[in-house]
């Protein structure tokens, strides 16, 4: 008889979608070793943010407004407070950037810079 082979949700290290728990402290994930962890489509849909919002902003409007909402980000500021900073930095003619903007300080914080430089 075969013998029964458990769960991979049984082996440690496993996740939902099969991809290993990024440790964000391996000093081996720099570079393009780190790229290779990150999963295509995670790139990506990065790209296609990035392409948006600088189509959308242009250059020196996006860099400004990602360097302001990283930095309110990290001064853990309420959302309301965010909002009101980046509608100052933005205007409210492009507020609706705000939320793909926040996608992609998301994606860099998760995956790494090397998502969307």
């Amino acid at each position: 008889a075969a013998a029964h082979e458990p769960h991979p949700a049984a082996h440690p290290g496993y996740t939902r979608g099969g991809l290993p728990p990024l440790d964000n402290n391996d000093d081996r994930l720099v570079g393009s070793t780190r790229r290779s962890l990150v999963p295509p489509i995670i790139l990506d849909y990065a790209a296609r943010l990035k392409r948006r919002c600088l189509e959308g902003l242009g250059t020196e409007r996006f860099k400004m407004a990602r360097r302001s909402l990283i930095a309110t980000m990290e001064a853990n500021n309420e959302p309301d407070s965010v909002r009101s900073r980046m509608v100052d930095v933005l205007g409210l003619e492009w507020i609706g950037f705000l939320s793909m903007l926040d996608q992609l300080v998301h994606l860099e914080q998760r995956w790494g810079s090397i998502v969307i430089s």
